[in-house]
């Protein structure tokens, strides 16, 4: 999923952080220990945790277009069907 970060504020001992991505736009709040860089990557936390929390809530995109592209009823077309009484 490709996320776009609209903007990143702090409000009431909050981060928030407002993204765009292919579902809409979300406002995620974080705590606020997230501005801090992960040692690892060398990027601020809330990266990490942002992309997390949408995984969640969405799912990977990779699964559900995936889910998508599979025609389930192919197997009926052409098929016939009897209506009414026999």
């Amino acid at each position: 999923m490709e996320i776009e970060i609209k903007r990143v504020y702090e409000h009431m001992n909050n981060l928030r952080v407002l993204v765009e991505h292919e579902y809409g736009e979300d406002n995620i709040g974080l705590s606020l220990k997230a501005k801090k860089l992960d040692p690892l990557t060398g990027e601020p936390q809330f990266l990490t945790e942002v992309q997390d929390l949408l995984e969640k809530k969405y799912g990977k995109a990779d699964k559900k277009k995936k889910i998508a592209e599979v025609d389930l009823f192919s197997e009926h077309v052409g098929k016939k069907l009897i209506v009414g009484k026999k």
